[in-house]
């Protein structure tokens, strides 16, 4: 089951990987947004997101089941995939983060990202408060 603070540390991470590359662009902001709507965050928690201070194991290991970290996995590549493109940095990152993850979960390829959309906004549509 994914708890609501597995769908902040989610979001957490994926602030990360649409900073990586150094260019926070509107679509990253966008979606991001989006998710933090459906669920409903506070302005406390949303201080709270962009203000998290945990190395990205750290935050993977306060993941509370393998659906989580599946949903994890599949937000924070829709969030590089966002823009259209996923450049070496994010892709450097999303390798980093499945390093630290034992994981059956096996990625689409980059260009596929997109396709993940569907399942994440579900999954945020369902945990809503």
């Amino acid at each position: 089951m994914v708890t609501r603070e597995d769908l902040l540390t989610a979001l957490c991470i994926g602030v990360h990987v649409a900073k990586v590359d150094r260019n926070f662009v509107e679509s990253e902001k966008r979606i991001l947004g989006e998710l933090a709507d459906l669920i409903k965050l506070t302005d406390d928690e949303k201080e709270r997101l962009v203000n998290r201070e945990a190395t990205l194991a750290e935050m993977i290991d306060r993941l509370s089941s393998t659906e989580s970290i599946v949903l994890m996995i599949k937000t924070v590549c829709l969030i590089a995939y966002v823009d259209g493109k996923v450049v070496d940095v994010e892709l450097d990152f999303v390798n980093k983060m499945l390093e630290k993850i034992e994981s059956e979960f096996r990625l689409k390829p980059s260009e596929h990202w997109g396709s993940y959309a569907t399942d994440v906004r579900g999954a945020f549509m369902y945990y809503r408060r």
